[in-house]
């Protein structure tokens, strides 16, 4: 077991987080963390209250679950801010479908106008029918509820969730 946890961990804790973020500031804040939580481990095997074989393997370990952490937590806060919807709505986007995950190419979640590009271009490769188009834009894009845009289409809330699953499976045939 190694006595301290030394500037050489630091900066390949650091070097590793770089080339797999791309992001200085996390790169720093995850190296600094496992240095710590490395320190924490060391004091607790010399306690005997753990017994650690491969330290090395351990400290990165740490590090790549600092990294994944911080990328749930992101995604988190993304799913957490899209809109609320409760009955009949609940549960129905993109992602919960399961279609985004069959995309060849994802849009960014944290730039609105690239991710409305996105979805103009993959749309354009769609061939909805006038009908799917309307229901599409109106449940995926405005986040309307199906009763509401039976409303606007003269249609009981059936119908439009018909008009989504067909709209959805030539989607899902784009995307594959």
């Amino acid at each position: 077991m190694p006595d301290i946890v030394d500037m050489q961990f630091w900066g390949k804790a650091y070097a590793w987080t770089m080339k797999q973020t791309r992001d200085r500031s996390l790169a720093e804040d995850v190296a600094s963390t496992a240095c710590i939580r490395m320190v924490t481990a060391q004091r607790r095997a010399q306690r005997g209250e753990v017994v650690i074989s491969d330290w090395e393997d351990y400290g990165y370990r740490i590090i790549r679950n600092l990294v994944l952490d911080h990328y749930r937590s992101k995604r988190r806060a993304w799913l957490e801010a899209w809109p609320e919807v409760s009955g009949d709505d609940a549960g129905d986007d993109l992602r919960t479908l399961g279609i985004a995950a069959q995309l060849p190419c994802q849009p960014d979640p944290f730039d609105e106008v690239a991710e409305r590009d996105f979805w103009r271009r993959l749309l354009g490769r769609v061939q909805f029918t006038e009908e799917q188009a309307e229901v599409f834009q109106m449940r995926f894009v405005e986040q309307m509820g199906f009763e509401e845009i039976g409303r606007r289409m003269g249609k009981n809330a059936n119908s439009v969730k018909s008009i989504r699953n067909r709209a959805v499976w030539k989607l899902q045939e784009a995307a594959a």
